[in-house]
């Protein structure tokens, strides 16, 4: 009997199993005026998180703001959001989002697993626990052009089913009538 090299089993085992630790590879499926149904593989996710400050008269209160983005290319995390939000190029697509945590959270809180809705425009309340700034990023026509889902008109949520302070692993499915995200992604922060 010969013996198989390491290399090839593993090699093997990505192959059959689609990624590693991940039960399969994370992909979307967008919707945005001009394409009615792109399947996105997700190559890389990456996300930086920072203490938000919630300020109105006779109330003062933090959370954490993470700023998350999942594209069909390698995410550069060297220079935390700056370069995690840069422009996508030809051939690129990718989706950005910030997720706030609950209600007296910090930036180095890891996200709670659990289910955080689309942001409502609130009157002066504070959204807690919920995604705003959700688009889809494309390389058209020489530039790079946004599809946001209105936050009036929109609906859906981002589930985390699983999150440390390096990584977090979810289900997003979000619509307006114009544009869609559906799917699964993991994003890290880049940190060693």
């Amino acid at each position: 009997m010969k013996k198989i090299g390491l290399p090839l089993i593993f090699s093997l085992l990505v192959t059959a199993c689609g990624s590693v630790g991940s039960g399969g590879p994370a992909s979307l499926t967008l919707k945005y005026p001009g394409n009615d149904n792109l399947k996105m593989p997700v190559k890389s996710g990456a996300f930086y998180s920072s203490t938000k400050t919630w300020t109105k008269p006779g109330e003062k209160t933090t959370s954490s703001s993470n700023f998350v983005c999942i594209g069909d290319h390698e995410i550069d995390t060297s220079s935390g959001a700056i370069s995690i939000g840069k422009k996508v190029e030809e051939g690129q697509t990718k989706v950005c989002f910030s997720i706030d945590g609950p209600k007296e959270t910090k930036g180095e809180d890891p996200l709670a697993v659990d289910t955080y809705p689309l942001a409502k425009p609130s009157g002066g309340s504070f959204s807690y626990k919920s995604v705003s700034n959700v688009s889809i990023y494309t390389y058209q026509d020489g530039k790079e052009v946004r599809n946001g889902i209105n936050l009036y008109k929109g609906k859906g949520q981002i589930k985390i089913t699983s999150a440390t302070a390096d990584e977090i692993s979810g289900e997003i499915e979000f619509s307006d009538d114009e544009s869609s995200i559906k799917g699964t992604f993991t994003a890290g922060t880049g940190e060693k």
